[in-house]
Formats: C-alpha cells, sequence, structure tokens
C-alpha cells in the first residue's frame, strides 16, 4: 500500500490528496501494473475503452487463428501428395510445391501465437 511521503500514512489508491495532512498525491506513482506498449497506441486506447470492439477483435482473432490453423493441417496433407509425386516423377514442380507447402505451414504455425499474445494485449480492459 502506498505511503504519504510528508506525513506516511497510507494512501488509497486513486486518492488526489492526503487524508491526514493534505498533500497532493502523484497518482502515476501507485500505478503498479505495468502496461503494455500495444496498449499505448492508438488502437489500443481504442479497442481497451470500447466493450463490443474489444468482443469483435477477438472474435476475428479466433477465427483467423482457425483459418491458419486449416492451412496448415491441409499444406501438411497437400505435402503428402506432392511427395508421392515426387518420388514417383521426380519433377521440379513437385518439389518446389513441396517447399511452398512448407512455407505455409511454419508461418502458420508463427502467426496463431502471435495473433492470439497481441489481440489478448489489445482486449485487456484499461483500469
Amino acid at each position: 500500500m502506498p505511503k504519504c511521503s510528508k506525513c506516511g500514512s497510507d494512501l488509497k489508491e486513486n486518492e488526489n490528496f492526503c487524508n491526514q495532512c493534505g498533500t497532493k498525491i502523484d497518482n502515476k506513482k501507485f500505478n503498479t501494473k505495468p502496461k503494455h506498449w500495444i496498449q499505448n497506441t492508438k488502437i489500443g486506447i481504442y479497442f481497451s475503452n470500447h466493450e463490443t470492439a474489444r468482443k469483435i477483435l477477438a472474435s476475428i482473432s479466433v477465427i483467423i487463428s482457425f483459418i491458419l490453423a486449416i492451412n496448415a493441417l491441409s499444406s501438411m496433407l497437400d505435402i503428402n501428395i506432392q511427395k508421392g509425386i515426387y518420388e514417383y516423377t521426380r519433377s521440379e514442380t513437385a518439389r518446389i510445391a513441396i517447399l511452398e507447402h512448407r512455407i505455409k505451414i511454419y508461418t502458420s504455425i508463427i502467426l496463431i501465437p502471435l495473433i492470439l499474445y497481441y489481440t489478448s494485449k489489445l482486449t485487456e480492459k484499461r483500469e
């Protein structure tokens, strides 16, 4: 619990003056929860202040993550098909297709947690 710098009495959060001596309190010193950098952007401030916008953003984030997961799974299946074609024909196009599908898989695997993490930071309600 924060203390008054002049008299040392206990202070409540969001008080502007000390109850004992009347000293003006700087509330910025007592804000103990660190803010994520994305919450300090204009879009972060907007989302943190609008309940409907937070719900919409969270829904969009889940949908995008689901689409990326489906993309990764379908790419894994396509790799098996392309490997069979490549082993049978040894064609350059099958080898390139395998590489493209691997890129899709790895990007999806990297993007899903990033999208979910930053969306969770954007949709956090400010105090």
